[in-house]
């Protein structure tokens, strides 16, 4: 019986800590690819760290974590990473 609950925490566990591990072996796999996409734009100019939740052949959706939280979506052109759509999750300025 303690066989059967140890397995059951092993694979509740494993089953919780899942997306971390996703994102950060992604993020090791391919963040250099989107560390200087967004320097040029004077929102996303002061982040201090970025993370890769998706990541395929012509989509990403990357993390990055600065004066504000955003979520950028970006898509391949032409062999390019372009934004297609970006979010703020939280920013602490105003829109004045």
């Amino acid at each position: 019986m303690k066989k059967y609950i140890l397995l059951a925490v092993f694979f509740l566990v494993g089953f919780l800590i899942y997306p971390y591990i996703k994102v950060e072996i992604l993020t090791h796999l391919y963040s250099k690819e989107f560390l200087y996409l967004e320097k040029d734009n004077c929102f996303l100019a002061n982040y201090y760290f970025i993370k890769v939740f998706e990541y395929s052949e012509n989509i990403a959706q990357i993390y990055y974590r600065g004066g504000s939280m955003d979520l950028v979506t970006y898509i391949k052109k032409d062999g390019k990473w372009e934004s297609y759509v970006w979010e703020t999750i939280w920013s602490s300025g105003s829109c004045r």
